[in-house]
């Protein structure tokens, strides 16, 4: 794992001489400042490289290069939050389809050109707005889902972040039956990679999923190690970072969906 990642790290550097649920985590924010969720697999001995950082309006022809494509990927905002549900099955809040409707202030949206998301109701809700906005269709992948924690299914409180600070400590261990961290990476990532190099045109692609898998393509796209640094601000979800793939540049990170633009 550690020469695999170091490998990765070689190469970047290569090529530039010649980019968890915030929806159970909302539940809990009165009791932790920080109950950001992401998931983020590890590699030990990484040397922390500084993002490549533009401004929030981007021209898709300055920063795509050959077979590259820009990708918007965008985390689902405020969900309805029931026990009795499956949490996949969770679709967004009032306020959630509110600021996802602010996110098409973005005048980044209207050079999107494909819209991929998970299968989870809260990310198909978010982007049934994006599509019905651009007049796009919208794929859904389920490798695009949140980290899979259905072998707890909802755990309140303190239990809730007790298990995903082991699970950010551990990224090789399955905590209490949740997925790895490093499998959840690397199926976020294959993921986002397979999208850019198959959608069609050249133009930016929308990705709505979720702020865990976020937070592991983020760790992937600074290539640094598994940290809950790298979580989305705030407790209730509705952020986007943007990178270029599958060449996994970092262009800015995370950003609110609601932001004036």
């Amino acid at each position: 794992m550690a020469s695999a990642h170091a490998s990765r790290l070689d190469a970047r550097k290569a090529a530039s001489s010649k980019g968890m649920g915030a929806s159970h985590a909302a539940h809990h924010q009165g009791s932790r400042p920080v109950a950001k969720y992401c998931n983020t697999p590890d590699s030990d001995a990484a040397t922390k490289r500084p993002p490549r950082v533009s401004s929030t309006v981007v021209e898709y022809r300055d920063l795509a290069t050959g077979m590259s494509r820009l990708v918007y990927f965008i985390t689902h905002p405020d969900v309805v939050i029931d026990p009795i549900i499956p949490v996949p099955r969770w679709p967004l809040s009032e306020r959630g389809l509110a600021r996802m409707r602010r996110l098409l202030r973005q005048p980044w949206i209207a050079q999107l050109e494909a819209i991929y998301c998970s299968t989870e109701q809260k990310a198909i809700d978010g982007a049934e707005i994006v599509s019905q906005a651009t007049s796009l269709p919208f794929r859904q992948l389920a490798a695009l889902g949140e980290n899979d924690r259905s072998a707890t299914g909802y755990l309140r409180g303190t239990e809730f972040q007790t298990t995903v600070d082991a699970f950010f400590a551990r990224p090789h261990e399955s905590i209490r039956g949740w997925e790895r961290a490093v499998d959840a990476q690397a199926r976020i990532v294959a993921a986002v990679e397979g999208i850019a190099r198959s959608a069609p045109g050249s133009r930016p692609i929308a990705v709505i999923a979720h702020g865990g898998v976020g937070a592991l393509f983020l760790c992937h796209l600074k290539a640094v190690p598994i940290s809950r640094a790298e979580e989305q601000p705030g407790t209730s979800g509705g952020h986007y970072f943007l990178c270029r793939m599958p060449d996994a540049v970092l262009v800015h990170g995370w950003m609110p969906i609601d932001a004036e633009s």
